[in-house]
């Protein structure tokens, strides 16, 4: 690589979205610092904001829909024309199809690239089929990638047990990070005010069924039952590509019905956690450090999430918030009302023990 000058440096996702919500705060500090960004994703409401950061953008046609990874082949074609015309220096590759097809095209073209894993997802959800040939993918890939960039201890472990990659290759970053100036408690308020009559609960995320949507709503359809002065309030994007996206009837139907307030998808959800008294996230999904357990708890907000990788990475229970059993809406239930249970003083030192621990940890500097 040439450190003199600035570089050509490509991000290839599955999705704008990926990039938007995840990488976008590392694609900033690259541009600022002169070097050309190119982002290959597949488009979506978030591809215009890329472009409006500066990113050159290109559309990616990925099936997200199938699982026929023999069809996705075809993308080492289509990738290997596409790095050859545009040169890079250093390509970045995010979500499995890219790290596994990308870092084989990018290899053919002699292209230093690096698999990113932010991550398993669903496809190490269940030992199926499914997790077979993604595990086989990894393994026969992971020669083509000159490192491979992991945000979890959990998961540079299996990619050692399953002898997935070489160790030489293997960085496990410090964290996700996340900008504890801009998620700072009191910030981004825009004139919106807690209403002290109600307690309330907030869960942000992509609303696939993994991230534990439902078993959120089933816990606080019976919370409000037995505690009125309850609301839970549910703030996410719907990829209606997702073969796993929760129906917007179904949310429609709740929102209704009152067990629950969907407030749709907001770019900036600083006023909603100021306005939460706990944050909530019952994934079960492959996750990596999910950045909305990151800004709740950068804004000293108490955190209920699963006993599932990546989460207990970031809540410690009993510490900064609770950890209840995945997939089981009698534990998060149980968590809830311990915290229901709990005085305001010691809310309020749980709130900030997460602060403590992003500063320590979790910071975008780190």
């Amino acid at each position: 690589m040439h450190k003199n000058r600035p570089l050509h440096i490509a991000f290839v996702s599955n999705t704008s979205w990926y990039l938007y919500n995840l990488r976008l705060g590392v694609i900033r500090s690259l541009l600022k610092e002169g070097h050309k960004i190119t982002v290959l994703a597949a488009e979506d409401k978030f591809s215009p904001f890329l472009k409006e950061a500066g990113c050159e953008f290109h559309n990616l046609e990925i099936d997200h829909k199938g699982t026929s990874f023999l069809k996705d082949f075809g993308l080492i074609r289509a990738l290997r024309k596409f790095y050859a015309k545009e040169k890079f220096d250093l390509i970045f590759h995010h979500t499995i199809k890219p790290n596994v097809f990308g870092a084989i095209a990018a290899s053919k073209e002699g292209i230093p690239n690096v698999s990113v894993i932010s991550g398993l997802g669903r496809s190490f959800m269940k030992r199926n089929w499914l997790y077979y040939i993604s595990l086989g993918l990894y393994r026969y890939s992971a020669s083509f990638a000159n490192e491979i960039w992991f945000v979890n201890k959990e998961d540079v472990q299996l990619f050692r047990n399953k002898n997935v990659g070489k160790e030489s290759q293997f960085q496990l970053l410090p964290g996700e990070g996340v900008n504890v100036s801009f998620f700072a408690p009191g910030v981004g308020q825009n004139g919106h005010v807690k209403d002290e009559s109600k307690i309330v609960f907030l869960m942000t995320a992509r609303l696939i069924r993994e991230k534990g949507v439902e078993v959120f709503v089933k816990a606080a359809d019976r919370i409000r039952e037995k505690y009125p002065n309850t609301e839970f309030r549910l703030l996410g994007f719907l990829d209606k590509r997702d073969r796993n996206t929760v129906s917007a009837d179904y949310l429609k139907e709740k929102n209704e019905k009152g067990v629950i307030r969907y407030l749709g998808f907001k770019h900036d959800v600083r006023p909603d956690i100021h306005t939460s008294d706990c944050f909530i996230l019952p994934s079960f999904y492959g996750e990596g450090t999910p950045r909305s357990l990151l800004e709740a708890a950068s804004m000293e907000k108490p955190i209920i999430t699963t006993d599932n990788v990546g989460c207990r990475e970031i809540v410690e229970d009993g510490y900064n918030g609770f950890l209840c059993r995945p997939k089981d809406v009698d534990d998060l239930t149980d968590k809830i009302e311990q915290f229901l249970n709990m005085e305001d003083a010691a809310r309020d030192v749980m709130g900030k023990n997460g602060r403590k621990k992003i500063l320590s940890e979790f910071t975008e500097k780190n």
